[in-house]
Order: C-alpha cells, then structure tokens, then sequence
C-alpha cells in the first residue's frame, strides 16, 4: 500500500505550488456566496410592507356631504384619536433613550390636550341633530345602523347562550362578549336619543351644521399637527434605538365596517385596548422589534457571503496544502 507523508514543508510547498487554483476557488465561493445571498435577499423582501411608514395626515375632503357625512366625518376624527391613543399607550411599555422618551413625551402632552377639548366634539355629535342631506334620509341612515346594532345583539345573544350550554368560552372571551353586548345597547339608545332630535326645525339643523364644521375643521388641524410630532418621534426612535417600528394594517378596520368580534375603532367602538396591546406582532396594533439579530435581507446577503467565503478559504488552503501536482516531464 502506498503511504503518502505530509509535513510542513511539503505543505507549504504544496500551497505555492497551487496557488493558482486556490486563488480560484476562493474567488468561486465567495461568487456562489453572492449569487446566494442576492437570490435570498430578493426572496425576503415580501415582508417589507410590515415596516411603519408614518401615520397619514387625516382629511375629510374625499367624504360625501350626504345624510351620512357627519356621522362618516366625526367617525373618521375618532377612530384616528383611537390609534394615537393605542401608540402612545404602547410606547409608553417600550425602552426608549431619555432623550427619545421626552420627544415621544412632548407629542403625548399635546395629544393629551387636544384629546380634553375633544371630549365636548364626540358629546356635541351624539346631542345634536345634524344633517349635510335630506332629513329623512339621515333619521333613516341612523334606524339602518340601529338594525345593525340589533343584528349583531342577536349574534351576541347567541354566543353567550351557547356557551351556558357549552362551556367552551374562556372568562376573557365570555367577558368580551358581554361587554359587547353593553355597548351595542348603549349605541342602541345613542341612536335613538340622536334620531329623536329630528323634530328642530331646519334653520336650528342648519346652525348646528356650521358649528360641527367648524369643530372637525379644529379638529383636523390640530390632529395633524399631533400626528407630524408622532411621525418625527417615530422616525427619531427607529432611526436612533435598536428597534424596527411594525405595523399591523390589517387590524385597521374601515370605519364603515362593524362587526361583532372586529378591531372597531370611531365613534361605534367595542374594542378594549388590552385587546389592542397585545405584543404579539399578529395581534398588536402597532410592534417595536428589536433589530440585534434581525432577519432581514441585508443581513441575509452578508451571512451567506460571509459563509462562503470562510468556505472557500477553508477548502483552497486544504486543497493547496494537501494537493500535490504531478511533476512535469522534462525533455
């Protein structure tokens, strides 16, 4: 049997020798480490729309003055104070520098502010008769969103006499649903109350239309300006602290969507914020995430060049120190 020996010497031999080759097959897997870590950088990119991207300024411009525009208008304006809200609320558990705390701070105070002039704005809506349409066709909008409420009662109903069979709720979410039905029942009556106000003559409606525009104009604008000061916290914190700021659009409802177990926000609203602050990302309405370790595609590129290139550092020195080429023939 032949015995092959190999020392130092004849290793380093060897690697001068063959050093040629080894240099191309470094070069070859350090290639297949870009080619790889190109092809699983693009493959990540699907989960890019996740990254938040700033909350948009709040306009009613694109809402139609018909018998439903105040109820839509005021709506719109709650459902925004609804998510400021569940932000600052969820920031308020994240690590933050002390400098990044007092800047998400600032913009909280003012929300703060806005959110106690706010309060008389939602109470004007509920004890006030308005209308930008026909009269009748408001009271009759307002009895379809009561058949709705009575509707989603029924469902409510249903579910809790199903579970006394049954057993099969959890206490979160048989106390979920009877606080559902509270609501749906104080909505019930708000509508009534609302629809019952009808009776002023048109000249008081019309009245009441110009103050309710000029409260959701206020309204807008100082709501925008708290947004501009949320969006530059949010834009200072990911860009300065350890975090990847995520949002969850699909737990935005559209606002003239109710359902009975749905992320409701605005004026018909029977989500509970412990709900909303859940800090699972599938869930939650808004997610920090730390970036130390972040899977991203960026990192994805660098891990596998860096994998191939230790790779083929590895396999040209074994190749170069182990290889021993065949001595050329003279003559």
């Amino acid at each position: 049997m032949k015995v092959i020996n190999f020392d130092f010497k004849s290793s380093f031999a060897n690697i001068r020798k063959n050093a040629r080759f080894s240099i191309i097959i470094l070069i070859v897997c350090i290639l297949i480490g870009v080619i790889c870590g190109l092809y699983q950088s693009r493959q990540y990119q699907g989960n890019k729309d996740l990254v938040y991207r700033g909350e948009p300024e709040v306009t009613l411009a694109d809402i139609e003055k018909n018998e439903q525009y105040y109820f839509d208008a005021f709506d719109r304006i709650k459902a925004e104070i609804d998510c400021l809200d569940i932000y600052f609320k969820y920031f308020r558990n994240v690590k933050l520098t002390n400098a990044n705390r007092e800047l998400l701070e600032e913009a909280k105070v003012a929300f703060d502010d806005f959110y106690e002039d706010y309060k008389s704005t939602e109470y004007y809506f509920w004890e006030t008769a308005l209308t930008a349409g026909d009269k009748d066709k408001t009271v009759e909008f307002y009895r379809q969103k009561m058949t709705g409420l009575e509707e989603m009662k029924e469902v409510v109903d249903a579910k809790c006499a199903e579970d006394d069979e049954d057993k099969l709720l959890t206490d979160v979410e048989r106390k979920r649903l009877n606080d559902q039905a509270v609501y749906i029942d104080a909505y019930h009556s708000n509508f009534e109350t609302l629809i019952a106000l009808f009776d002023a003559p048109d000249e008081e409606i019309l009245k009441n239309n110009e103050e309710a525009d000029r409260m959701l104009a206020d309204n807008v604008d100082k709501l925008n300006k708290i947004i501009a000061m949320f969006n530059s916290a949010m834009q200072t914190i990911s860009g300065s602290e350890n975090y990847q700021i995520l949002i969850n659009k699909n737990i935005f409802p559209n606002s003239s969507i109710f359902t009975v177990e749905g992320i409701n926000f605005g004026l018909l609203r029977m989500t509970e914020d412990e709900t909303l602050l859940n800090n699972k990302i599938n869930n939650a309405i808004i997610y920090a995430k730390s970036v130390e370790g972040l899977d991203s595609g960026h990192e994805r590129l660098f891990a596998m060049i860096t994998f191939f290139t230790l790779f083929g550092i590895i396999l040209s020195i074994t190749f170069g120190a182990f290889h021993t080429p065949k001595e050329r023939k003279k003559g």
